[in-house]
């Protein structure tokens, strides 16, 4: 409900509700999101064009954030994003279907329904989180706001890493029955993740707000945009961002694409694996928030951004074959109750190095952006640089990266059927050398703030 102010206790049960969306929410988070997508998708062995375009239509989404801010004019901001997350499980649902066209031989009708219900998918998410912080700021008083998103953050990654846990156990158990019932048992998961979701837009839909963000969500996009625009070190900003989040799309896009079908790493694993991610992505949030204001958020950009190079120098250099070890029943020291049965030492150093690269590429680059932005950007146009930020950057690196992975994949393709496995993705990675070193001209580019 929206009203002209909020009591306390109206703030008190909205907090206790916005815990319970981040709660169910990262259940869906878990289940419908790109692993699991991923792991579909090379189960119904689409190619590797159509695992960028989905990548890519992460950030195309974006094009549906205005709106997000038409309909917060009308319906405030807890009950515009309600209303999208239920159209964003609704699309999770579509695109887990894919699993039932693609299983009955209709691979073209399948590839249709995951591409189609991602671009819903992505757009909704978009568009009903444009105003979620301007949510947490009108339902606490500022002495609050830290302790909220510390409890929501919290909750939100406890759940997920019960959630990893349990789909790991899950599909090890899968792995035993064939690819065929993997594919009915990725299709439950996101069924399951997809009710979630609903709960968690529910959960959201009964959360209290003031008139405060209709009013602010009125005010004309453009001309607040336009005077963003008319700076300088506005503009060479969002170039740098365009052009650090091509590099991303040429490098961390495709982690879950080689490691599935480079090192043909199992599905239990590559969940357990991918669970490093979340774990150095919190180990590094940190240090990177420092180097920023150390150095300054353009200067830490720079490095964040050279890691690409090093992922590229790194899948060049790693081995293209691994042995996997059966863990003995007798085995007492080893944690063989939480671990799969099979166990490579040498995919978990590859796993722990790569991750530990891609969360340094990112984190730096995602959390000094942040810094940057706030200090380019004056308060008040902070609104909407912000949505024209987005909107620039996800549009033109989804289109720009799209068009750009499938040229890479048809010259790879062209090489000759000899090139299979690692080969195949070490020359896409050389073919997009040049690109990220013309990249990195337009993140040097930035002004210091």
């Amino acid at each position: 409900m929206i009203y002209p102010s909020l009591t306390d206790a109206q703030m008190k049960r909205s907090q206790r509700l916005f815990i319970g969306f981040n709660l169910l929410n990262g259940i869906g988070y878990i289940c419908v999101g790109n692993m699991v997508m991923d792991l579909l998708a090379v189960h119904l062995h689409f190619s590797d064009v159509v695992f960028t375009t989905l990548g890519a239509l992460f950030n195309i989404g974006c094009i549906w954030l205005p709106l997000g801010k038409i309909a917060t004019e009308k319906w405030g901001a807890a009950r515009t994003q309600s209303n999208f997350w239920l159209l964003r499980n609704f699309a999770a649902v579509v695109m887990g279907s894919c699993a039932i066209w693609g299983y009955f031989g209709h691979p073209y009708i399948a590839c249709a329904f995951l591409l189609g219900g991602a671009f819903i998918f992505y757009g909704c998410r978009s568009a009903g989180s444009v105003m979620n912080t301007a949510l947490v700021g009108n339902i606490t008083h500022e002495n609050e706001r830290g302790k909220l998103l510390a409890f929501a953050s919290m909750a939100h990654n406890i759940i997920t890493a019960i959630v990893f846990i349990a789909m790991t156990f899950l599909l090890l158990q899968v792995e035993k029955l064939g690819a065929g019932q993997a594919i009915w048992a990725l299709f439950g998961i996101i069924l399951f993740g997809a009710f979630c979701g609903v709960l968690s837009a529910i959960c959201l839909r009964n959360v209290d707000e003031s008139d405060a963000i209709m009013k602010a969500a009125k005010k004309p996009l453009i001309v607040d945009a336009w005077g963003c625009l008319k700076d300088s070190a506005f503009r060479r900003m969002i170039v740098g961002e365009v052009c650090y989040s091509l590099g991303m799309a040429l490098t961390i896009a495709l982690n879950n694409l080689v490691l599935k079908r480079g090192l043909n790493v199992p599905d239990s694993w590559f969940l357990a694996l991918s669970f490093l991610g979340s774990f150095f992505s919190v180990l590094v949030a940190r240090p990177a928030a420092w180097l920023g204001d150390r150095i300054g958020p353009r200067k830490a950009l720079i490095v964040g951004y050279c890691f690409s190079f090093v992922i590229v120098l790194f899948w060049q250099l790693i081995p293209e074959t691994y042995t996997w070890h059966t863990i003995p029943e007798s085995c007492t020291w080893y944690p063989a109750k939480i671990l799969p049965t099979e166990f490579s030492p040498g995919i978990v150093a590859v796993a722990l190095i790569l991750f530990f690269l891609t969360s340094c590429n990112s984190l730096c680059c995602g959390i000094c952006s942040g810094q940057y932005f706030l200090k380019c950007v004056p308060v008040e146009h902070q609104p909407s640089g912000l949505t024209l930020k987005m909107l620039f950057n996800g549009v033109l690196t989804g289109f720009i990266g799209m068009g750009l992975t499938a040229a890479l994949w048809k010259i790879c393709d062209a090489a000759g059927p000899d090139l299979v496995g690692m080969a195949h993705y070490r020359l896409f990675f050389l073919l997009g050398l040049p690109f990220l070193a013309l990249f990195f001209i337009g993140v040097w580019m930035q002004k210091e703030v």
